[in-house]
């Protein structure tokens, strides 16, 4: 996904439509995002399962109320299950 994203749009130019461009603009970061989040809910499941799983919960929450900014998701997500695992909840 990263090389789609950072190297593709660099050496060529692909033929989207304007309506295809936009619609790309507005998924194309989102498809990312829920890479990462998956990537890392994966690794830090391994080790602290019931943070992970609230501190994934609560982003996946939070996403679908979408009233809050993206980076205050994570931020809320990353505070809670940090916390979580400090109490030593596995």
């Amino acid at each position: 996904v990263s090389l789609l994203v950072r190297v593709l749009p660099a050496v060529t130019q692909l033929p989207f439509s304007k309506e295809g461009t936009n619609k790309i603009k507005r998924f194309l970061p989102v498809a990312v995002f829920v890479n990462l989040a998956v990537y890392c809910f994966s690794s830090e499941f391994q080790k602290y399962p019931v943070a992970a799983t609230v501190g994934f919960g609560l982003m996946i929450f939070l996403l679908l109320v979408k009233r809050v900014h993206l980076l205050v998701i994570v931020g809320l997500a990353s505070i809670t299950s940090f916390w979580l695992m400090g109490h030593s909840l596995t």
